[in-house]
């Protein structure tokens, strides 16, 4: 286009009339209607002119504003792009003045169709992106942006532009909103399927941050988010202690009645969760922690109570699939109905776990047992039986061997050399203070019955002591005798 730039031309209006030659400060070609908008424009941009040399910032803003509005009122949005880019390009042009034109343009492109408002938000990144005092209003701009493209299903496009951006470095946004940025930017890389990117954007907050006070819609909504991560990587205790946190913050917290449906789910998928999770210490203490401090709601839920006391008791609990799908088939994690992923694995992982609980109930008991018995114990088949042996042994959760020839497993611990030779020590330390004791016991009865002459004398120390080990053991025998009685 032939661009007129601050020429003094003669134009003819939209009326018919001959305008005054007045000073053009906009580029826009001959060709184009003179019309009242552009010609308010023009002088606006004369008075901005002035204002500008001037250094009077209060007078810019109110100029640069009208142009706005001005562009809006008559839904001239080609024109207000270019008018917007072209102040904030001005030379010595108040920060101030370009911070509230951005701000009011962000305000008034939601009221607009979308082609333009999609090509506004392009415009106004472009004037914010590199300027620090405009930090604020890019990473807002971006967000709004993001938000249109995901609209249009171009979810490639809208992580990349929204992962580039590093609130977290801002100093112009507060605590609560680089929160909720975070957020959205963990919300769109789960809906790409990114869960590297998730993992990465997760760790910039802080848990302990989200316990400040008016921060409780950002902790449900970061643990909802983490929680979707947690069950793609099969992190099932991370998952517990997600929804734990999530219904201590739905319970302790009286202003959020409206989400008591969220509140039983959190606390039902905890203890189910919590189930599901490898067997851990961790795990017995939240099992422990939830019978003593969750009495109340276990009590409501009675299926739970009874699942929580088997597993936290040394008994083998039976397993019969049908009865065990019967039962739990309505709660979210394994019912076909749900959102959740995964639904049947989560079931098949129950009965894992009740295997694994109804193996170290049997290795507490026993020391060796046959193939078959302990089948029939953990009520499953040999082959699935020796299956979760080997994932517990190699996972380090129980130690065993297995006699495939005989069809025995022996659940004693093979010991080293060393730990043999303090447990040796340890026994002959207990024999001699049971020798000693007995001395103590034979020489009290005959001092009480007058026989000194048969008092008996021991050694002082017992540590050069030899004597053949059947002696060893008929002393042991006398001392445990004499202690009883």
């Amino acid at each position: 286009r032939q661009m007129c730039i601050r020429d003094r031309v003669s134009t003819q209006s939209t009326w018919g009339f001959k305008m005054q030659s007045v000073e053009r400060m906009i580029d826009i070609p001959e060709s184009v209607p003179w019309t009242p908008y552009l010609q308010r424009i023009n002088q606006l941009f004369i008075d901005e002119k002035q204002a500008r040399h001037d250094a009077d910032a209060a007078k810019l803003i109110l100029i640069c504003n009208e142009i706005v509005n001005l562009s809006f009122a008559e839904k001239e949005y080609k024109y207000l792009r270019e008018f917007i880019v072209s102040i904030s390009k001005k030379r010595n042009q108040a920060k101030k003045a370009i911070i509230e034109m951005v701000n009011l343009t962000m305000k008034l492109n939601t009221e607009i169709e979308k082609k333009e408002r999609f090509q506004t938000w392009e415009t106004l990144r472009e004037i914010t992106e590199g300027k620090l005092f405009l930090e604020a209003e890019y990473a807002r701009c971006t967000k709004s942006y993001c938000d249109m493209i995901i609209e249009s299903n171009d979810l490639e496009k809208a992580s990349e532009i929204i992962q580039e951006v590093q609130i977290e470095t801002y100093g112009a946004i507060d605590k609560k909103e680089k929160i909720d940025y975070i957020l959205y930017q963990v919300s769109v890389m789960l809906l790409k399927k990114d869960f590297v990117r998730t993992y990465i954007l997760t760790k910039k907050i802080d848990p302990l941050h989200l316990n400040d006070k008016g921060l409780e819609q950002q902790k449900i909504k970061y643990y909802q988010l983490v929680i979707q991560y947690y069950l793609h990587e099969k992190m099932y205790q991370e998952v517990a202690n997600s929804f734990k946190v999530l219904y201590d913050t739905l319970r302790d917290h009286a202003d959020m009645e409206e989400k008591y449906k969220l509140k039983q789910t959190a606390f039902c998928n905890y203890i189910l969760f919590l189930l599901l999770s490898p067997y851990s210490n961790q795990k017995v203490d939240f099992l422990n922690i939830s019978e003593r401090f969750y009495k109340k709601e276990l009590e409501a839920i009675p299926l739970l109570n009874e699942a929580v006391r088997g597993f936290l008791t040394k008994e083998v609990i039976p397993l019969h699939p049908e009865k065990l799908w019967e039962n739990f088939q309505l709660y979210e994690p394994f019912s076909k109905t749900s959102t959740m992923p995964n639904t049947a694995f989560h079931f098949e992982c129950l009965q894992k776990e009740i295997i694994h609980h109804n193996l170290k109930v049997v290795e507490g008991y026993y020391s060796r047992i046959t193939m078959k018995r302990l089948a029939e114990l953990c009520n499953a088949s040999p082959e699935a039986v020796e299956t979760e042996i080997a994932e517990m042994v190699y996972d380090g959760r129980m130690r065993a061997k297995i006699d495939r020839i005989q069809g025995i497993i022996d659940f004693r611990r093979q010991m080293q050399p060393h730990d043999c030779m303090n447990e040796w020590g340890a026994d002959i330390k207990t024999l001699l203070e049971l020798v000693e004791e007995t001395c103590h016991l034979i020489n009290r009865e005959n001092v009480i019955h007058g026989k000194q002459s048969q008092l008996i004398s021991f050694p002082v120390s017992y540590t050069h002591l030899t004597l053949p080990t059947s002696d060893l053991v008929q002393i042991s025998v006398v001392a445990v005798s004499l202690k009883k009685k």
